[in-house]
């Protein structure tokens, strides 16, 4: 059970002492931590219980790490929960992938560095209690929402009833006025429907706004993150590997035989560091803008997954506002691991476009296709986010997103968002004005 402020951490270990070392390392963060000697006791710990994040060791006798982390997101609680993974030995690359696939975050080498086992433990942890926090305060906002709606209903229905009753006891009085009265009575009704019906656009305005401040909180995480990932984490790792220079200096008998091997874990860690705080927010974007962003990430990724990227733009399209830019870099992004996840394409094609007093995003592939009806289907009811998510966003800044794809013909995803005045060409404003 989890304490409200607080988190669960479940360790997944087959060893004991790794298993208690890990919880001592742990013990600064403050919270409860389960362990777990099986992937079947872990798996029962998740069927009932919410955890921040699992640490599961790769190699266990019977169902192994991969088994368990296929299992885990089978299960409701902890479909979306995130995975880290603990190995002895470098995985190989395909291993990496698989593990990715099966929802891991991350991977780490034993022998653990405590700090640097707290530091992204506690990140997971931070971001379990935010949406914790979030949650708690929109169910408190729902029901207050609620309470009013019913009582406001109940003061209405009273006041319905109240004049029906008075109604029926004028009817025998005052049968001249039986049509002023019923036509009043329509009047109320059409009043409450217009009411009812303000009323939930309102309800609707605010769920808009909620979910834009989702949206900017989890950039704003994701840049504090790539900060802390890149000054603390990186500094460490240099510091560390200074030092591991400095006792290469001296006498080699006292020097143990794992030296080497050391320096270059730190290298490699570093480097892995390095590309997390790249993925989460490329800083190319806020600094040179959306379009050397793009390039950039298409030629990287092309390179990674093997096909051929092309960028259409024109010359001197320039800056856009910073909501525009980085709502077009998360549709691009999307569609590209989309393309990387299901499409197999060869080639790859992005074009950005100032049409008029608009901004024009198209992202097209060679590759495999779908039936758009049947994918939509499957986001409505399995709670997948990819499609419907790039649609939200295009929303939530006044644009519009579609999806054209046929099985075997590739697929076509298109965007139209509206410029700001200050974002508009001024030839395209003042054609815009002369047509006026």
């Amino acid at each position: 059970m989890t304490v409200p402020g607080s988190a669960n951490i479940l360790i997944v270990d087959d060893q004991p002492r790794n298993a208690r070392w890990v919880e001592k390392a742990l013990g600064q963060l403050q919270q409860r931590i389960v362990a777990a000697g099986s992937g079947a006791e872990a798996l029962q710990h998740a069927a009932t219980e919410e955890f921040a994040v699992i640490l599961l060791d790769v190699v266990m006798p019977g169902m192994d790490g991969y088994e368990t982390a296929a299992r885990l997101r089978q299960q409701e609680r902890s479909r979306y929960t995130p995975i880290v993974y603990l190995t002895a030995t470098q995985p190989a690359e395909d291993e990496v992938l698989k593990g990715y696939d099966l929802g891991a975050v991350d991977y780490l080498i034993k022998p653990l560095l405590p700090e640097i086992l707290r530091s992204k433990v506690a990140v997971f942890v931070e971001l379990f209690l935010k949406r914790e926090e979030v949650k708690r305060q929109g169910e408190l906002l729902l029901e207050a929402e609620r309470q009013e709606v019913r009582r406001k209903l109940a003061e209405e229905r009273f006041a319905w009833e109240a004049r029906r009753l008075a109604e029926d006891v004028r009817k025998e009085r005052q049968l001249a006025g039986e049509m002023a009265r019923r036509n009043e009575e329509l009047a109320l009704a059409i009043r409450y429907c217009e009411e009812t019906e303000g009323r939930l656009r309102e309800s609707e305005g605010r769920l808009r706004v909620l979910s834009r401040q989702l949206l900017k909180a989890q950039e704003a995480e994701r840049r504090r993150l790539v900060c802390e990932l890149h000054d603390e984490i990186g500094q460490l790792f240099g510091a560390l590997k200074l030092e591991l220079y400095n006792l290469q200096r001296i006498p080699p008998e006292q020097v143990p035989a794992q030296l080497a091997e050391c320096v270059a874990l730190v290298d490699r860690a570093t480097q892995q560091v390095r590309q997390l705080s790249v993925d989460l927010r490329p800083p190319m974007l806020d600094e040179f803008g959306l379009v050397p962003a793009v390039r950039w990430y298409l030629e990287r990724l092309g390179q990674r997954a093997g096909f051929s990227g092309q960028l259409a733009v024109a010359d001197g399209f320039g800056r856009l506002g910073p909501e525009l830019e980085i709502t077009c870099f998360r549709i691009i992004q999307e569609s590209l691991t989309n393309v990387i996840r299901y499409a197999g394409a060869r080639t790859v094609g992005v074009e950005l476009r100032r049409d008029g007093p608009e901004l024009l995003l198209a992202v097209r592939d060679d590759g495999a296709g779908f039936d758009v009806g049947a994918a939509h289907e499957r986001s409505l009811h399995r709670g997948s986010i990819g499609l419907l998510g790039m649609q939200e966003r295009a929303q939530l800044v006044g644009g519009q997103l579609e999806v054209e794809s046929a099985v075997g013909r590739g697929t076509t995803i298109r965007a139209r968002f509206p410029l700001a005045p200050a974002e508009v060409p001024a030839a395209a404003a003042a054609k815009e004005e002369g047509m006026a």
